[in-house]
């Protein structure tokens, strides 16, 4: 993996790759790891890959960089299918990156896979503090930990930059209710999202199974109100049914989640795709509440001087209840 503070300064960084994808002999050297493969995607998004490639294929790529597995282990057709192209353009595709064909091009994926564990979608083996001095080693894995962080967050602010978040911050703030539902390592990222909106505007709440269960506090929501789901791989069928159920009621959905190709991010108005991919033993967060402050922030500036003032109001509130519970 490229160290991080390469990889965050981008524009050195893309030169250094521009020259690297093409030898002396102007023969284009493909990319050989899932991490060259998303910066290649973030310089041809500002065309400075030295190459250009066309919308449809642009987007196919992109697609392919943002779900590696099932790029990984699906066939062509099922890619093709997938992209909305055909085979013949994948094939296209990889060689117009530098590789052979199309399995070449797969096999980089596949090789970003076959070292995986899969242990409550556990990524990589299990860190070892080795045989010397057990705090050093341990600092090791914390510095490698940041390190994988600060790659998902700037490859999740690649993504955000092609999603339209000023009207994501609008929805929040102007629909009537929102209702904010998460899934395992996704619902402390929801029960931020929750608490910070809620800072913000009243009717915010979390999407829980009280004791009338999640189908009758769905029932209390109209079109004018807004759920915000989140949820990584593998996402569960009672989760994409329920996804699908509140588009079919008319509410209006915004998805956070590892894919724009899962079907969660398809029944949705707007999909905010975040990077989860570490050393942990489940998928990180860190980028999802990364992408969530930036959000709210949006979201600060959109309603001006009054926002804060609501903010220092409802922090005077918890800290009154605070003293009062405590002399309680």
């Amino acid at each position: 993996m490229w160290h991080t503070q390469s990889f965050l300064h981008l524009r050195p960084f893309s030169r250094i790759l521009a020259g690297l994808m093409n030898d002396t002999n102007d023969t284009r050297r493909p990319p050989k790891t899932l991490e060259q493969m998303r910066a290649l995607v973030a310089l041809i998004r500002r065309d400075e890959a030295g190459f250009r490639l066309g919308s449809r294929a642009r987007q196919c790529f992109e697609r392919l960089v943002e779900a590696p597995r099932r790029t990984a282990v699906s066939s062509i057709s099922e890619l093709a299918q997938a992209t909305g192209v055909n085979a013949s353009t994948l094939t296209r595709l990889s060689r117009k990156l530098g590789f052979k064909g199309f399995n070449e091009f797969q096999d980089v994926f596949r090789s970003s896979i076959s070292g995986e564990a899969h242990v409550s979608g556990a990524r990589g083996e299990a860190p070892e503090l080795g045989d010397g001095d057990e705090a050093n080693s341990g600092a090791r894995i914390l510095a490698r930990s940041a390190g994988e962080q600060r790659v998902n967050i700037a490859a999740t602010a690649e993504n955000l930059a092609h999603v339209d978040i000023d009207g994501i911050a609008a929805r929040l703030l102007e629909a009537r209710r929102v209702k904010v539902f998460g899934t395992r390592q996704m619902v402390a990222a929801a029960s931020t999202l929750s608490y910070g909106l809620g800072m913000l505007r009243s009717d915010v709440d979390m999407l829980v199974a009280s004791e009338h269960g999640i189908a009758h506090a769905i029932a209390q929501l109209g079109r004018q109100d807004l759920i915000v789901m989140l949820s990584n791989a593998p996402h569960t069928r009672a989760t994409l049914e329920l996804a699908r159920i509140i588009a079919g009621q008319g509410i209006g959905l915004i998805t956070i989640s590892d894919s724009h190709d899962c079907p969660l991010g398809l029944e949705s108005e707007q999909a905010i795709v975040c990077e989860t991919g570490s050393s942990f033993f489940g998928p990180s967060a860190v980028a999802v509440v990364a992408a969530i402050e930036g959000l709210l922030t949006v979201a600060v500036a959109r309603l001006g001087a009054g926002s804060l003032r609501e903010v220092r109001r409802r922090e005077r509130l918890i800290s009154e209840l605070e003293v009062a519970v405590v002399g309680s």
